[in-house]
């Protein structure tokens, strides 16, 4: 649209609703990551369905997480993510068996939060410093492999446990319980703002700072109106009521 009216603005490899079927770039960018959220769930529904037995879940998960990896070094791509959701899956796994331990719920070893944090702050940062892996799971390059998936883990346990203790930080909290509105808009909504700004001023740093400052004021007042005239779409409403299997 907006090369109709200023040609040669803003130039994107994205062309279509269809950029799902023939590439990875998508003109809203972070959508990639809920079709491959819902082919993760996909698969894992799947799997469940079939296998009751936790070990051969867990066995079906890894397989699948290797022929995605194979998928990648052999550069075959999948049109919608599927093979993105492939290699995403044991992420997804971990995910699963943490919710069903204590881990993430209020419990006795609390008071350890600060202790269990700085430990897996501290793996991850070595893994990192040491490694320097890159699992960037929408792009066609990955390299750390396995590394990815425990630095990835321990990271965000890590920040899991900071958030136990912190329990609620006001505006923080609003945007993280209506993140998936967050994710759907913040890409429409900064990126038009920063060209903009750039056309307007020459300091790098004052526009990235009013940049980010003007998409959370942008984002914080579409919310609401997001959950109330497009509930389905925003995920604050359920299309279809089905059972969890999970």
């Amino acid at each position: 649209m907006i090369r109709l009216f200023v040609p040669n603005l803003y130039i994107a490899n994205a062309s279509g609703i269809l950029d799902v079927f023939t590439q990875r770039n998508l003109f809203n960018g972070p959508l990639w990551f809920l079709l491959c959220l819902f082919w993760t769930n996909a698969y894992f529904c799947i799997i469940s369905l079939i296998f009751n037995k936790e070990r051969y879940r867990a066995i079906i998960v890894l397989i699948i997480g290797v022929l995605g990896a194979i998928l990648l070094e052999r550069n075959v791509f999948l049109p919608m993510y599927l093979d993105v959701a492939m290699r995403a899956l044991p992420i997804f796994y971990i995910g699963f068996i943490l919710k069903h331990t204590p881990i993430l719920y209020p419990n006795a070893y609390d008071r350890y939060n600060l202790l269990f944090a700085v430990i897996l702050f501290a793996i991850t940062g070595l893994m990192f410093l040491y490694t320097h892996p890159s699992v960037p799971f929408e792009s066609t390059t990955w390299e750390g492999g396995i590394l990815g998936y425990i630095i990835s883990t321990a990271g965000v346990l890590s920040l899991f446990m900071i958030c136990k203790m912190i329990k609620h930080i006001p505006y923080v909290s609003y945007f993280g319980r209506y993140s998936i509105i967050v994710l759907c808009t913040h890409h429409l909504i900064y990126r038009p703002i920063l060209l903009c700004l750039s056309n307007l001023l020459t300091n790098y740093v004052l526009v990235t700072w009013c940049t980010f400052g003007m998409t959370l004021v942008v984002t914080y007042y579409l919310i609401p109106l997001c959950i109330k005239y497009i509930p389905y779409v925003t995920a604050q409403k359920n299309i279809f009521q089905l059972k969890s299997i999970y």
